[in-house]
């Protein structure tokens, strides 16, 4: 409502998203003159602002100033011994103030600059061309119109350039509940089909905001996912000795993925970063269950004489109801993140508590009949006898 209720600005309602970017959607032009680029910004610009998952959707090109063009006579210049980067920093000193002293109040400082009495919101061209500038002639000034030709222009507030190149970007918020990767296949999509074929060769597309940190943040994140599944690896081989098992039980934590992306689904989330911590902890839970059942089973049949097969059939009754405990007790801990609905934490309270719930079932049933498939080969052991 209030986005364009002033006419000399425009108010940025922003989601505090725990994002660090200044926009999670954007779209650089790079390779070629911001006039250039100009059109086909415009398009993109024009399409964003369709898409109703969008918000307070810009351009660098979206400001302009008043300027004024001075194109200097090279005769004249010449003969008074004026250059270019004389007349620049004149002109700026002139109409722009000069800095001359400084007043502190505490630890802050005040500039205080001079100003020309000529200067003033009133100040039409003519009296800008009546300047006067001063020459290497040794008291020889001449008004600013014999040296120079005054034209006034409308210019782009700012020329943007990123990495060394110029660029033009197209950037907006995303509203809120809104995903940012359905936006980005949208936007993708359309500079495919409408923009790419009309770019010169040496225009380039690319995708900052958020497409850009995910790209750099997602190898990251997938290697320290890596290390902490090899972390528990290294902990089920030394507490099993057995790498079988330790296999066998690493691969079944991954049946919490199924519960886990559909709680994302559900919620209609990203998966982010607070996700990927939320699969560790729930790797680390199902880990835990598995060492449980396969426990009591390895119990059964090293110590009791058991079966494989009625090992598994047991170990998957008896503890049935400590795996089902300990699942419930940490889904219910994870609802207040749920219930906050805090932007960073309840991606990882839907993983947590949906992989645990929708798990329970799958690892009641998967994990002892694959224990049972995986050592239905073995041999029958018989029970330790003491000797007194």
């Amino acid at each position: 409502k209030y986005e364009h209720y002033f006419p000399e600005a425009t108010l940025r309602f922003k989601q505090m998203d725990y994002q660090g970017v200044t926009a999670p959607v954007m779209v650089e032009l790079r390779g070629a003159t911001q006039e250039e680029l100009q059109p086909f910004a415009d398009s993109i610009k024009a399409f964003m602002l369709r898409m109703p998952e969008l918000q307070w959707v810009h351009s660098d090109g979206d400001n302009f100033v008043t300027s004024v063009d001075l194109k200097l006579d090279p005769e004249e210049t010449m003969r008074l011994g004026i250059n270019r980067s004389m007349m620049s920093l004149y002109v700026a000193g002139s109409f722009n103030g000069q800095n001359i002293a400084s007043v502190w109040e505490g630890d802050r400082s005040v500039p205080v600059r001079l100003y020309n009495s000529a200067v003033s919101d009133s100040m039409t061209y003519d009296i800008f061309g009546n300047q006067i500038v001063p020459t290497l002639m040794p008291g020889v000034s001449v008004p600013l119109r014999q040296v120079a030709q005054v034209k006034p222009q409308i210019t782009p507030e700012q020329y943007a350039r990123r990495a060394g190149e110029a660029s033009f970007a197209i950037s907006s918020d995303l509203k809120y509940g809104e995903s940012h990767p359905v936006a980005m296949k949208k936007i993708e999509k359309y500079v495919d089909e409408n923009i790419r074929p009309e770019l010169p060769a040496d225009v380039q597309v690319r995708y900052g905001g958020l497409s850009a940190v995910n790209g750099d943040v997602i190898p990251e994140i997938f290697l320290a996912f890596i290390c902490a599944v090899a972390v528990l690896f290294v902990f089920l081989l030394f507490h099993f000795k057995k790498a079988t098992l330790a296999v066998l039980t690493v691969v079944l934590s991954t049946l919490c993925f199924f519960g886990a992306f559909f709680g994302l689904w559900v919620f209609g989330l990203d998966f982010g970063l607070t996700s990927v911590l939320g699969l560790i902890s729930l790797v680390g839970i199902i880990v835990r269950n598995g060492i449980i059942m396969f426990e009591y089973a390895e119990e059964l049949r090293f110590q009791h004489g058991v079966p494989v097969r009625d090992a598994a059939l047991e170990a998957g009754k008896r503890r049935m109801r400590p795996i089902f405990l300990t699942s419930c007790t940490t889904a219910l801990g994870v609802l207040p993140m749920i219930i906050s609905a805090d932007a960073l934490w309840l991606p990882m309270g839907v993983v947590i508590c949906f992989g645990t719930l929708l798990s329970v079932l799958l690892i009641v049933f998967m994990m002892p009949v694959s224990y049972w498939q995986m050592f239905k080969n073995s041999k029958v052991v018989s029970p330790a006898v003491e000797v007194h």
